[in-house]
């Protein structure tokens, strides 16, 4: 079973960072095993850790989730331009390694846009630092984000922000599923393949079977969809690529061999 767990640095218990990673985790997985952990109670703790040098039990339980985690989601408002100082203090004490290997989406909630930024200026580079392998789709929702017909930072229209956390969620369940065992007898490009929208045998896993068939739990559209709506279809599986690739390249050299003239005959056209 997947296990994810959302480490929510929210200071109130109704913010907007609650907010977001509950919309987060809305569009991942359903059958995926939820860990919450919201670091507001944990304050006392984490002071107290600092400075005698051990955890408390509730906190050692907090490391001990984010330990076992196959997935996170790591969400933070932004003070000063920055993530906040309570998830700095969690993540400082955080136990070498925990993190590392682990997919994770990067997700900040802010008063305005003018701290869109802070996601990859600040919480990302915290987390590759831990060995996180983040994402490419950050999360930065600001106050004017949130509601229906919300822009987004390039003045979309409709839900700007809900698109953006179907792509993220996306990605996470992508990053999960390519670390997962491949089945005896999968096709070729294993679980990431058949994640992309590839075919599929018998023992496929629960969320590539979602996604190949256009109901993918998190949100996404599939490539029978694009097929449906007479979109082009490519297979992206990072095995058919490096195929594609290769063969190109056989091809260049072949052609670069066939036209190639030895230097001493150049040479020796040119005394003539």
């Amino acid at each position: 079973m997947t296990r994810l767990v959302v480490i929510d640095a929210s200071l109130s218990e109704s913010g907007s960072s609650t907010r977001l990673a509950r919309e987060l985790w809305s569009h991942l997985p359903a059958h995926w095993q939820r860990t919450h952990i919201q670091l507001r109670p944990l304050a006392r703790d984490l002071a107290d850790s600092l400075l005698v040098g051990f955890a408390t039990p509730p906190l050692e339980r907090a490391y001990e989730a984010v330990g076992m985690a196959d997935a996170a989601v790591v969400v933070t408002p932004i003070y000063q331009s920055s993530y906040s100082g309570l998830l700095k203090l969690f993540l400082d004490l955080l136990p070498e390694g925990a993190l590392a290997g682990v997919p994770v989406i990067a997700a900040a909630t802010g008063g305005s846009t003018r701290h869109a930024l802070a996601v990859d200026h600040s919480l990302r580079p915290l987390l590759t630092y831990l060995r996180a392998e983040v994402v490419p789709a950050g999360i930065y929702a600001a106050a004017e984000d949130w509601g229906v017909t919300a822009a987004d930072s390039s003045g979309d229209e409709e839900g700007g922000l809900g698109r953006r956390v179907r792509r993220a969620a996306r990605q996470l369940a992508a990053a999960v599923a390519a670390k997962a065992p491949q089945p005896q007898g999968a096709p070729e490009g294993g679980v990431a393949g058949r994640e992309a929208g590839g075919t599929s045998s018998p023992g496929q896993s629960a969320v590539g079977g979602a996604m190949a068939h256009g109901v993918g739990a998190a949100g996404g559209t599939s490539a029978t969809d694009e097929a449906e709506s007479g979109a082009d279809v490519v297979d992206t599986t990072p095995v058919q690529q490096a195929q594609t690739a290769a063969a190109w390249k056989a091809s260049v050299r072949g052609d670069q061999l066939a036209t190639f003239t030895p230097f001493e005959e150049l040479l020796a056209q040119v005394n003539q």
